[in-house]
């Protein structure tokens, strides 16, 4: 994905959400687990100081859904159904998203974000407008 592409920013957006939040559990294919737990492993060697990582479940579709801790929404959901506004939605299936967003998150945490200031890239430092996102992608803004 180019980064003139609209879903660009909802990319970066949940690669950096993945990184900083408190992650209780990740539900995905069955057919990108290991990968995720290569991300996993990456973020516990770049960030020593976490203490806890999400967990890792499958999900029944071709989707990928990233809950935090004491939250029954998911904070950004790969699919193709649209979540509430409160959720980040990339719309794309969930193994086709994901190599580019795992590489996000690498090239993240590469920079050392999220304990860096200014290297989370373009707008890391706003509050996330999913409503301006979905608009952005042409997708459905209904709540």
């Amino acid at each position: 994905m180019r980064i003139t592409d609209p879903a660009w920013p909802a990319v970066q957006e949940a690669a950096r959400m993945m990184l900083r939040e408190d992650g209780d559990s990740i539900l995905a294919p069955k057919d990108i687990h290991d990968s995720i737990s290569e991300l996993i492993l990456k973020m516990g060697d770049a960030m020593p100081s976490r203490k806890t990582f999400p967990g890792l479940d499958s999900s029944k579709n071709d989707e990928i859904m990233f809950f935090i801790a004491g939250n029954s929404t998911p904070s950004f959901y790969c699919g193709a159904n649209p979540p509430s506004m409160n959720t980040l939605w990339l719309p794309f299936e969930g193994t086709s998203i994901w190599n580019t967003l795992k590489q996000s998150m690498f090239n993240l945490l590469d920079a050392g974000y999220p304990g860096c200031l200014g290297c989370g890239g373009t707008g890391a430092e706003e509050d996330w407008d999913e409503g301006a996102s979905r608009t952005r992608m042409n997708v459905d803004i209904t709540d």
